[in-house]
């Protein structure tokens, strides 16, 4: 997105050497690079929050690539949902249009929702909303032995992290 933000604005500003004619030898500049061009050339397109968003996402990236992560999955996730919503405003600011897309438009709407209301609690993902009610329901029923169906048939509750005692199978292993 940023290179073509640079490619609007003029050809050329994509390849690291501008003194050259663009052919199919010259190679275009990096990510950081184009950082760094689009803020010199708008400076009022990023702020300097966003292009610390965009360094973090493509150390990231880096790291997620050559095997030195040291994110976890939830932190990358908060992080890449901030990076779509910048990347919706950024192509409204430069395209003058809202981005928009059909066939994933449940997707982008989760992103943009998950980037403002995301919270993990005891490894799953909620809603603020929907940690806030089930937390209530636990505090609830805490204290209640058995469960009942819609078609009231009862099963006994089982305490979080007991779930294994209760499971009659086990987990296929491999040996080497």
């Amino acid at each position: 997105m940023l290179k073509e933000v640079l490619f609007k604005i003029n050809p050329i500003l994509i390849y690291e050497n501008i003194d050259e004619l663009p052919n199919y030898k010259n190679k275009t500049i990096t990510y950081y690079k184009s950082i760094i061009r689009l803020s010199k050339l708008k400076p009022k397109l990023l702020t300097q929050n966003q292009v610390d968003l965009l360094n973090t996402c493509g150390n990231i990236r880096n790291d997620f690539i050559h095997f030195k992560v040291n994110a976890n999955s939830i932190d990358i996730k908060r992080k890449y949902c901030e990076l779509f919503e910048l990347y919706t405003k950024i192509h409204y600011k430069v395209f003058h249009q809202k981005y928009y897309n059909e066939e994933y438009k449940y997707i982008i709407q989760n992103i943009l929702q998950n980037n403002k209301d995301f919270e993990v609690f005891r490894g799953i993902e909620f809603t603020r909303k929907e940690l806030k009610q089930f937390k209530q329901d636990i505090e609830t029923y805490q204290y209640y032995s058995y469960i009942l169906t819609t078609d009231n048939k009862a099963y006994m509750r089982i305490k979080y992290g007991d779930e294994e005692k209760f499971y009659n199978f086990k987990f296929n292993t491999i040996s080497f």
